[in-house]
């Protein structure tokens, strides 16, 4: 067992893959990663026009105040959308990281994973073939929120749905969609999550995966090189 001589160099590309593909884990990686600019820019096209709009409202008539609150709906369900487009961006690189991991894996013995996976796939991979447990990572739950919101967006026209891993109760009050875990449907304002909190959440759970990964690859190399 061991790495192919032919692969020798093949952890080291897909480890540079992965580290490519991780998210920022505190507030100075944030501030400098794309994620921030990108909230940004978002914060700043839908202020610029709340106050265009401010001023355009003063002295309006009756009907004319009408179309302008219908701009500022306008303006503020884009910004929501943008905000959404974020959280499915988020969501892909994290699902990036996680194929990017399991091929890692396949590079010290590993079965592969099967081709497109999903989360349950993820889930029993990491269980099956390094006996990690993905729930009791540390915010595993952030990053299966991230999942679901971004499936609410992709398939249900911002709706949630709740399926086999829903959003975590105490996620669900701090993002403000508590109401969502009773219904079989409801609305998310995506304009009104937490974002950067989330993402830096995903980002632990991204970085000590990727350890406990290492940790068991390593452990397995040593015991094969000892049989």
């Amino acid at each position: 067992m061991g790495l192919d001589k032919k692969n020798k160099r093949m952890p080291a590309i897909l480890k540079k893959v992965i580290s490519h593909d991780m998210l920022p884990i505190n507030e100075l990686d944030f501030y400098d990663s794309e994620w921030n600019e990108w909230l940004n820019r978002i914060n700043a096209g839908f202020k610029a026009e709340e106050n265009r709009l401010k001023e355009l409202v003063d002295g309006a008539t009756e009907e004319y105040a009408e179309v302008l609150a219908e701009d500022y709906w306008l303006a503020k369900n884009i910004s929501g959308n943008m905000y959404a487009a974020l959280i499915v961006s988020v969501w892909a690189k994290i699902e990036r990281f996680l194929r990017s991991l399991c091929r890692y894996c396949t590079c010290f013995g590993v079965q592969a994973i099967d081709n497109n996976p999903n989360i349950v796939a993820f889930s029993n991979y990491f269980d099956q073939t390094l006996g990690i447990n993905l729930q009791t990572i540390k915010h595993c739950q952030s990053a299966n929120a991230l999942r679901v919101l971004s499936n609410a967006f992709k398939h249900n026209d911002c709706h949630y749905k709740p399926d086999s891993f829903p959003i975590d109760k105490s996620l669900a009050e701090e993002y403000g969609i508590a109401k969502c875990q009773s219904h079989t449907s409801c609305r998310i304002e995506y304009i009104n999550l937490p974002v950067k909190e989330m993402i830096l959440a995903a980002g632990s759970f991204c970085k000590e995966l990727l350890e406990k990964t290492e940790a068991e690859l390593k452990t397995k190399t040593q015991n094969e090189q000892q049989a």
